[in-house]
């Protein structure tokens, strides 16, 4: 099953092999083996492309599932003797500032280091999507920056054109020292931003920033990660 995902992911069965850590002759033959076990052809092979059937993309979520189940099972297990191992897939807006990820996911290594960080960057809404299907362990959400800027604006009388729109700090600190635009920043992130002038704003919008996690009992992984939040 590992294969099958690594092949789909990848799109090809050389890659795959590569990080699956195997040569691609025996990936592929593992896989033709599960085919003929499961009597249904998963992948569509061509000289050019490699692409999943109906019975593949069928397939694809099942098999996903079992693998977390697994590696879950095998996690719990090493956490009732004392050892937090296994998968963290933690997520973020791109201008959290309520926690210093970085520090925090660095301290975390340092306490867990058999467990294997993932950090994904993303809206608030497709964040939110991600830890209630499973793909998140935990994400930092934030109210949407844009609508509380509309409103302040709004409030105090002012008309502006919005010309551009980009949700990375970099970009957006790269358009304003090409003299393309203003924008509005988090203290945080505009005191550590160079070559360009920074203006502080009184009574700004203020952002709630989150942390949400699954309904459901988390890892030991994820657990030990809210732990060092102090949730």
């Amino acid at each position: 099953m590992r294969y099958v995902l690594a092949v789909a992911e990848t799109a090809s069965f050389t890659p795959a092999a590569e990080r699956c850590h195997v040569v691609q002759s025996d990936l592929s033959h593992q896989v033709a083996r599960l085919e003929k076990e499961l009597g249904a052809r998963l992948f569509e092979r061509t000289s050019r492309r490699v692409r999943l059937t109906a019975a593949g993309e069928a397939f694809l979520p099942a098999a996903r599932q079992s693998l977390e189940a697994a590696e879950r099972a095998r996690a719990e297990v090493a956490a009732a003797t004392g050892e937090i191992r296994g998968r963290l897939t933690v997520g973020a807006i791109p201008t959290v500032t309520a926690v210093d990820l970085p520090a925090v996911l660095r301290d975390y290594r340092l306490s867990h280091p058999q467990v294997r960080i993932s950090l994904r960057a993303g809206s608030s809404e497709r964040l939110v999507e991600q830890v209630r299907d499973g793909r998140l362990d935990a994400a930092a959400e934030g109210s949407a920056a844009r609508a509380q800027s509309d409103r302040a604006f709004a409030a105090a009388g002012l008309r502006r054109e919005v010309a551009f729109e980009v949700s990375g700090v970099e970009l957006m600190a790269r358009m304003v020292r090409s003299g393309l635009c203003v924008a509005l920043l988090p203290g945080r992130f505009a005191a550590a931003l160079h070559g360009v002038r920074r203006v502080p704003v009184t009574d700004g919008p203020v952002r709630v920033e989150r942390v949400v996690w699954s309904r459901f009992p988390p890892s030991p992984a994820a657990s030990a990660f809210l732990g060092l939040l102090g949730l």
